[in-house]
């Protein structure tokens, strides 16, 4: 099983739907998590900043952070 980090522009794009953007490394991380192959662990200034885009109305969010 293997175990990822990630960062905040990795997490929101995979998330959001946009995985073109991601590397293909990332991208296969993501989706090794998504069938059951490992674990993400996001730290907390991943939802920090993404409280502070969703608030500057860059990103908008499913039931928010903020």
């Amino acid at each position: 099983m293997s175990v990822f980090v990630t960062d905040t522009h990795p997490a929101l794009w995979f998330f959001g739907g946009k995985h073109g953007d991601l590397s293909p490394k990332a991208l296969a991380a993501f989706q090794a998590v998504e069938a059951g192959n490992g674990f993400i662990y996001v730290p907390a200034v991943v939802l920090w900043e993404a409280a502070i885009l969703e608030r500057k109305g860059k990103i908008k969010l499913h039931g928010g952070l903020s």
